[in-house]
């Protein structure tokens, strides 16, 4: 018994360091915004969340002036793809307004590549070079 306890001890451990050099790449915003149908407003206060988040997310990553280019002309289909996960805290909904906390988490993978492609230079770590 006393055996398998310390193999499960040291399992949990190994799992926890392996767990450590994953990146993940997160950010939340409150939006508030006022549109003429409430669903044009939440398109836009998830648009305006997407671009902010991604941008604070990635900045530590890049080139600046590359990425701030790159983000600014960026279109949100491009941006979307590179969302892993998106959640909601506190989603108020009027006729014309929609407001929430909006959470996104980043696909680093994708991020990388979005980036690559668009010649930003960057420090994302590569999901094939990364040690085991």
């Amino acid at each position: 018994m006393k055996v398998l306890k310390s193999f499960s001890v040291v399992l949990i451990a190994l799992l926890g360091v392996c767990d450590v050099n994953a990146l993940e790449l997160r950010g939340t915003m409150p939006v508030n915004v006022t549109s003429d149908t409430s669903v044009n407003a939440k398109n836009m206060a998830f648009a305006e969340a997407r671009r902010q988040i991604i941008g604070d997310a990635l900045r530590q990553y890049v080139d600046a002036d590359a990425f701030t280019v790159l983000l600014g002309t960026a279109n949100t289909d491009d941006l979307s793809k590179l969302i892993s996960l998106t959640s909601i805290d506190g989603e108020q909904i009027s006729d014309t307004a929609y407001s929430a906390n909006i959470t996104m988490v980043l696909d680093v993978e994708a991020a990388q590549k979005w980036l690559t492609e668009n010649g930003v230079q960057n420090w994302l770590p590569n999901a094939d070079e990364q040690d085991m």
